[in-house]
C-alpha cells in the first residue's frame, strides 16, 4: 500500500508525522483494522466480512467510541485507554 509518494530527503519526517498521527489513534479499531488487513490476505470474502461485522461490533460498544464521540462534541481531542 502506498499513501503518500514524497521526496527521498522529505522521506524520514513524513515518515515520523505518520507514526505520530497513528499512536493518538484508538488502539482496538487499529488493532482489529491491522488484523484485518493481514487476514484478508488469505481469507474468503463472506468470512472478513463477518470479522468486519464482528470488529465494528467491538468498536461501537467500546469505552473509547464513546470517549471520541464526546471528545468530537467537545471539539477536544480524544483520551483513548484501549478499553
Amino acid at each position: 500500500m502506498v499513501n503518500e509518494v514524497v521526496p527521498r530527503d522529505e522521506l524520514m519526517g513524513v515518515t515520523w508525522k505518520m507514526a505520530t498521527e497513528i499512536t493518538q489513534m484508538a488502539p482496538i479499531p487499529l488493532q482489529l483494522s491491522k488484523r484485518a488487513l493481514y487476514q484478508g490476505l488469505d481469507s474468503q470474502l463472506d468470512v472478513q466480512v463477518q470479522f468486519e461485522q464482528l470488529s465494528q461490533s467491538t468498536c461501537f460498544k467500546s469505552e473509547d467510541y464513546r470517549e471520541g464521540m464526546k471528545a468530537f462534541l467537545e471539539k477536544r481531542r480524544p483520551v483513548f485507554k484501549g478499553k
